[in-house]
């Protein structure tokens, strides 16, 4: 029997709604493009932290997307492009200034994209001015605005362009932002954080082949470069797509579905020379958690979930889940899927949980349930056929050298290699990254419930 992954492993749901939401045809889990942008804390019927007129003109857009539509409700497709969109809307509304300025500006860039006229902003704005007076907002100002944009037909690229538009003005006119952010800085010869250090054989590679750099430092220059350009993580993975770089994103495989963390690469490097770097390799300021808190007080890990997936992970629509099912034969769950399974040896029957069985005893049978490569690996690069096509680099695989433990419990939790032990399960466990949290609730020797045989 077949385990069905739990909800939060399954990547968010994507039904756009654009009909009365009072219609009773209305699903339950289905939201308006606004409330998709939204950070969650708005009420559904007045998403605040989404820049009005944006989320008027995201849902006139939807309209002309979906246009086989016989409901209020678009289909999958035409949904994850609508999302897409949503994505570089959230949190536009974070700059400073009061709501009539903000109107004004955002009218403007409507009017520049010939989206709107001269004529039709003042009957905006001269609405918006009677309802200010007396006190009382009930969106009119946004459904007209809907309506007239509406008869604009406003396609995916006028969005684009309005949106860069406003987050360029607003941006200029806005003296501050309402909520702390540390936007990242530009590199200079002084800037901080430093860049991580290239090894010897990457200057020597790079003198080789007459490159201005090392590949690394390349690579850091061109995404810092997307992340002091991006007003949001959709605007980030956009800009290193448009530069073009391959980047790949680090699903969560724990608490929740998510991008954790992303790796780039450049094409134009020969294969047998291409090295891909996480955004720590390239220096401390562009991991993902970090430049996050450049975007949003309130971060997540699906705030361009539908960008990730339309620009660098296509295949996880049709796969539904991230983390794979129980084996029906009791071998480990997050064994690579590219590595041929090894027999269970029958010695696991002579020793009973709460027992210790030697060194050998646990290094054969955890071996053969991890396939014969560490098991903190083996989830950090589960997905990487999904993601590149090919197949896993055997160095990525470490050999599993070391019998790791709880020490709390003094069970035995797995195999690791040496770099895992060493550095990475001790700093996961510092930070309680994803890898980690997967690892120690479903470890390759939970069901032995054997202690660790130094103990006793």
């Amino acid at each position: 029997m077949t385990a069905v992954p739990p909800p939060h492993a399954r990547p968010p749901q994507q039904r756009v709604w654009v009909g009365n939401p009072d219609d009773p045809a209305k699903p339950r889990d289905a939201l308006s493009p606004a409330e998709h942008a939204c950070c969650g804390c708005c009420y559904p019927e007045h998403v605040e932290c989404v820049d009005a007129a944006l989320g008027a003109l995201l849902a006139a857009a939807a309209l002309v997307i979906c246009t086989h539509r016989d409901t209020g409700l678009l289909c999958a497709s035409c949904g994850l492009r609508v999302l897409g969109l949503a994505d570089r809307v959230r949190n536009s509304s974070r700059f400073c200034m009061d709501e009539r300025t903000t109107w004004e500006l955002s009218l403007s860039a409507l009017i520049d994209h010939e989206l709107l006229t001269e004529d039709e902003r003042s009957v905006l704005l001269l609405i918006y001015d009677g309802l200010d007076d007396v006190g009382y907002d009930d969106g009119r100002v946004e459904t007209t605005l809907e309506l007239l944009l509406m008869l604009k037909r406003p396609d995916e690229t006028a969005v684009q362009r309005v949106v860069d538009a406003f987050y360029s003005r607003a941006a200029a006119a806005a003296p501050a932002v309402n909520q702390p952010l540390t936007p990242v800085q530009p590199r200079t010869s002084t800037s901080s954080p430093p860049r991580k250090a290239y090894q010897r054989g990457e200057l020597a590679i790079a003198e080789r082949e007459g490159w201005p750099k090392p590949q690394r430092h390349m690579l850091e220059r061109r995404v810092r470069a997307a992340a002091v350009a991006a007003w949001s993580e959709a605007d980030f993975v956009r800009g290193v797509v448009a530069d073009g770089l391959a980047v790949f994103p680090r699903l969560s495989t724990a608490d929740e579905f998510g991008v954790s963390g992303y790796s780039v690469a450049d094409p134009a490097i020969p294969p047998d020379l291409r090295v891909l770097f996480g955004g720590g390799s390239l220096a401390a300021d562009l991991t993902l958690p970090r430049l996050r808190r450049a975007w949003t007080s309130e971060p997540s890990s699906t705030d361009a979930w539908a960008t990730w997936i339309t620009l660098a992970e296509p295949n996880l629509l049709a796969d539904g889940s991230l983390q794979p099912a129980v084996p029906s034969d009791g071998r480990w769950r997050w064994v690579h899927p590219s590595l041929p399974l090894l027999p269970v040896p029958k010695v696991t029957l002579q020793w009973p949980a709460g027992s210790r069985p030697p060194r050998e005893v646990v290094r054969e049978v955890l071996a053969a349930r991890q396939a014969g490569r560490c098991a903190l690996c083996s989830i950090r690069w589960h997905h990487w056929e999904r993601t590149f096509g090919t197949p896993v680099p055997d160095g990525l695989l470490g050999s599993p050298d070391h019998v790791d433990h709880d020490h709390a419990t003094g069970l035995v939790r797995g195999l690791l290699c040496r770099g895992c032990n060493t550095v990475r399960e001790p700093r996961e466990a510092r930070y309680r990254g994803d890898v980690w949290r997967t690892y120690v609730a479903d470890p390759p020797a939970a069901s032995l419930g054997w202690h660790h045989y130094s103990l006793g």
